[in-house]
């Protein structure tokens, strides 16, 4: 009669092992090598960078084919390697963004991918997940639909091409790398320059990430890996493609409107001269983001930003409040605020939202909404460097000035460029400020009649 064996946790836990070996190969077996070294290629001082790179954080900047991502694949393999088990997430927005380029680069044989082939176990294409002969897998998604990955366990993840991806989706996905017994849990991203997005603020901005590895990357560093004729066409296109594409630059890039923005525009801060006139603007939200900024003229007419506020879910008085605070006791020849203002009420108190401001403390006169006047007035200001903002101080300025968009799809559409309708109540307060034409003699305020977007005539300053 054939022995039936009894039931027990250990014999279960022996042949789950037993199956997870079947599935993903043993663990024991060691991986050896340098990808770049198999390969055959040269590693640029970037590259190095990257593949030596022990932070938490790495985020590289790059424009196009600076060896991002061969950079970047070397150093997941290297993590892998060393961490047998390792689950990693290589991820893109698009699935065939991921398809067709960060796939090909980390592993298609066809292409020469950054993957050794001695190294491979196996490739489960209709999952996307390549396992190597260590245990250590990755799985390439997409993250059109991240469902289930809230859920999942990493290693180590890397976005490509971050600046396409929802900051929410980067935070949530920091989270996931939990994975246990790791020597260490990397959080990887690479990306175009696309000014000052949330990249730039994880890597820059009040929210930077530490520890962190920055790399900065220009076309240039990876010459000796390109074809010189590429080289050639490259830098035969326009400068600002160039600023953004070739040398890599947080300044330019496609869709800005003020494209000619650069570091001349900033300035470190300094006492404002006591007879300096000064300025504010305040672009107001209703249920959304109130903006006002404080501006000095010199005596040559150049605007200096000094100081800025923006808050939301805030009463009108509460703003106003903040507002005077902040303006302390300065002597402030002009405010200046949203012609709409004017015209539009609240639903409980029956005033205009401008009235409600000058009952709370703050008077303002209206602003002209002139909008293609306006944004040609602060493009040539930017052109000419005779707008300026604090650096440290204003960064909130500056980030909604390079940020501002054209609304690529209206022009499109309808051959129309209008900015991008949505957050950058700021870079609107500083159109508002400079459509007031404000004077370096203080106490001088220009009067005029004008009529505004809605065909309302109205005197504004």
């Amino acid at each position: 009669m054939k022995q039936v064996l009894p039931y027990t946790k250990e014999c279960l836990a022996a042949v789950l092992m037993w199956r997870e070996e079947q599935l993903r190969g043993p663990v024991s077996v060691v991986l050896e090598g340098e990808p770049f070294v198999i390969r055959g290629m040269a590693e640029t001082e970037s590259q190095h960078t990257c593949l030596t790179a022990e932070t938490k954080f790495i985020i590289w900047f790059g424009g196009y084919r600076c060896g991002k991502t061969e950079g970047l694949s070397g150093f997941v393999l290297r993590h892998m390697r060393d961490n047998p088990g390792a689950r990693w997430l290589i991820a893109r927005q698009a699935f065939t963004d991921l398809r067709d380029s960060t796939m090909r680069t980390f592993f298609s044989s066809s292409l020469g991918g950054m993957c050794p082939k001695e190294w491979v176990g196996s490739w489960k294409a209709q999952e996307r997940t390549l396992t190597l002969k260590n245990g250590s897998e990755v799985m390439f998604r997409h993250l059109e639909d991240v469902t289930g990955l809230g859920s999942m366990e990493f290693a180590g993840a890397w976005i490509d091409e971050a600046a396409e991806v929802p900051e929410e989706i980067a935070t949530m996905l920091t989270t996931r790398l939990t994975q246990a017994n790791m020597k260490s849990w990397p959080f990887c991203i690479s990306t175009n320059y696309f000014g000052h997005n949330w990249v730039w603020r994880w890597a820059y901005g009040p929210e930077k990430k530490s520890p962190t590895t920055i790399i900065e990357t220009s076309m240039l560093e990876n010459r000796g890996n390109l074809p010189a004729e590429y080289i050639e066409q490259m830098l035969a296109m326009p400068e600002g493609w160039q600023r953004r594409h070739v040398y890599g630059s947080h300044e330019a890039w496609e869709g800005q409107v003020y494209d000619m923005w650069s570091e001349h525009n900033v300035c470190d801060p300094f006492p404002i001269p006591p007879g300096w006139a000064r300025y504010r603007a305040i672009d107001p939200g209703i249920g959304t983001d109130t903006g006002c900024v404080w501006a000095a003229v010199d005596p040559q007419g150049v605007v200096y930003v000094y100081r800025y506020y923006r808050a939301v879910a805030a009463t009108v008085k509460e703003h106003a409040a903040a507002i005077r605070g902040l303006s302390g006791g300065e002597p402030i020849t002009m405010t200046v605020m949203d012609p709409n203002m004017g015209a539009d009420h609240t639903a409980d108190s029956g005033k205009s939202i401008q009235a409600l401001y000058s009952a709370a403390g703050v008077t303002a006169v209206l602003g002209n909404d002139n909008l293609d006047l306006g944004i040609a007035k602060v493009q040539q200001a930017v052109h000419q460097q005779t707008l300026k903002v604090f650096r440290g101080l204003c960064e909130g300025v500056i980030e909604d000035l390079i940020s501002y968009p054209w609304d690529v799809k209206r022009l499109e559409k309808t051959g129309q460029a209008k900015p991008a309708q949505g957050k950058w109540h700021l870079a609107d307060c500083v159109r508002y400020l400079l459509m007031a034409d404000p004077s370096p003699a203080m106490g001088i305020v220009r009067q005029r009649s004008y009529v505004d977007r809605r065909g309302v005539g109205a005197t504004g300053y």
